[in-house]
C-alpha cells in the first residue's frame, strides 16, 4: 500500500479565544496564505494513482483536502482517530494550558501511564486501526497533522502542505520514506520501522 501523507496548510488561529474551555484550535480554518500556499504546493503534483483520502476531521485539515479536491476528484473519509496528538484526551481544558501539557509529554518521550494527554502508543494505535480498515486500496492519501506523522511515521520535518510518501505493507508497520516531500529533489532518507500489531 502507497501513503501519500500531506500535512494541513497554514491555519488562522486569529479568532480563537485564549479563555474558551473547549479546544477551538480544532476549529481553525485556513488563511489566505495556507489556501494559497495548498494551491500552489499540489497543482503540479500527480496524485491521478491515488484511490481515496483520509482526513482528519479537524477543520484546518478538511480544508486542506478541500484544495487538494481541486486537482484530484476521488472519495474523502474522515476518520475521526486521524486528528492531531491531544494535550488532554478529555478536551478540558483551555488554550493557554497546551504549552505546559506539550512540556510534559516531551519530557516524557510520549511514554506515560494515566496520563491527561495522549501517548506516542496511542496515537499509533489508533492511526494503525484506521488504516487497516482501508486494506484494499492500493494508494491513499491522508490528509493530517505533523505530530501524528511523526509519532506514527518518523516524518521529523513536516512542513505546512507538504506532500510525503511511504509504503506500507499490511498486517504490520513496514514503511520506508520513499521521499522526504515531493516538492524536494534531494535524495530519499530511507528508514523502516517494523511493530507486529
Amino acid at each position: 500500500m502507497e501513503l501519500t501523507l500531506i500535512r494541513h496548510s497554514i491555519p488562522d488561529y486569529t479568532k480563537l479565544s485564549e479563555n474558551d474551555s473547549t479546544y477551538l484550535p480544532t476549529k481553525a480554518h485556513l488563511s489566505e496564505e495556507g489556501i494559497f500556499l495548498a494551491e500552489n504546493n499540489f497543482k503540479n503534483i500527480d496524485f491521478s494513482e491515488n484511490e481515496i483520502i483520509l482526513c482528519s476531521p479537524f477543520q484546518r485539515a478538511l480544508d486542506t483536502s478541500s484544495v487538494l479536491t481541486k486537482f484530484i476528484d476521488i472519495p474523502i473519509f474522515i476518520e475521526e482517530d486521524l486528528h492531531e496528538w491531544l494535550p488532554d484526551k478529555k478536551f478540558k481544558y483551555q488554550i493557554k494550558d497546551i504549552k505546559p501539557l506539550y512540556r510534559d509529554y516531551v519530557n516524557n518521550n510520549g511514554v506515560g501511564v494515566n496520563t491527561i494527554w495522549e501517548t506516542d502508543l496511542e496515537v499509533k494505535a489508533r492511526v494503525y486501526n484506521v488504516l487497516n480498515k482501508y486494506n484494499n486500496y492500493d494508494n491513499i492519501i491522508i490528509v493530517a497533522h505533523s505530530r501524528l506523522f511523526k509519532i506514527c511515521f518518523g516524518l521529523n520535518k513536516c512542513d505546512f502542505a507538504s506532500i510525503n510518501k511511504i509504503h506500507w505493507e499490511r498486517g504490520f508497520w513496514n514503511w520506508k520514506l520513499l521521499k522526504k516531500s515531493a516538492l524536494q529533489e534531494e535524495p530519499a532518507e530511507e528508514k523502516q520501522l517494523h511493530l507486529t500489531l
